[in-house]
């Protein structure tokens, strides 16, 4: 497809945030990576062990299927909850042999959440991760701007970026650290109760 370079030739029309086609671009690199090494491998004619062969051909295909099911989530996703002007919703989900109905399923709150890391100043880049799991810390030190500074800061540093099950835990910790469960409460309750005659 080529640019029409007329001034105001496409006025009203977005523009897709370089770190979202960043993320595009990234994800279909791992997904043409893993395809290729799969159609690479040579499978024999004849009896013998291909369970290493198996192995590897599951994996690489398991990789395809992450890689594809986070690349359509991040257009989904960037479509219908971001994009200005908003797509015509029955187009994506034709697209998608789904119904305009159905297009929210098709991606979630993890997603949008990654998306709004990628498009920040200040990006949390455990979010993005978390929301899009087949990228890794290393794919997203080669994004440009606050994304890949970001990223390349947290890589220097040796820190590791928690899983979503371990943000999660870590803020559910603090979140009963700042408010006590029930059971404290009412014990504190009990052992200084207020005398109100």
């Amino acid at each position: 497809m080529t640019e029409i370079e007329e001034p105001g030739a496409l006025d009203g029309w977005g523009l897709v945030p370089k770190p979202v086609v960043e993320a595009v671009q990234a994800l279909n690199s791992k997904i043409l990576r893993s395809s290729e090494h799969l159609g690479k491998m040579v499978w024999p004619d004849k009896p013998r062990d291909v369970q290493d062969l198996l192995r590897m051909s599951i994996s690489d295909a398991h990789k395809v299927a992450r890689a594809s099911a986070d690349l359509r989530a991040l257009l989904t996703a960037y479509a219908h909850r971001v994009h200005q002007p908003r797509p015509v919703m029955a187009d994506l989900a034709r697209a998608q042999e789904a119904s305009p109905q159905g297009i929210p399923r098709r991606y979630s709150q993890a997603n949008v959440d990654g998306i709004n890391e990628l498009l920040s100043d200040e990006p949390d880049i455990e979010l993005i991760l978390i929301g899009f799991p087949s990228l890794s810390l290393s794919d997203l030190t080669d994004f440009s701007g606050a994304v890949g500074a970001s990223a390349s800061n947290l890589s220097t540093q040796n820190a590791r970026p928690r899983s979503a099950t371990k943000r999660r835990a870590d803020e559910a910790k603090a979140r009963s650290t700042a408010n006590p469960p029930l059971a404290i409460a009412l014990e504190r309750i009990a052992v200084d109760p207020v005398d109100n005659h």
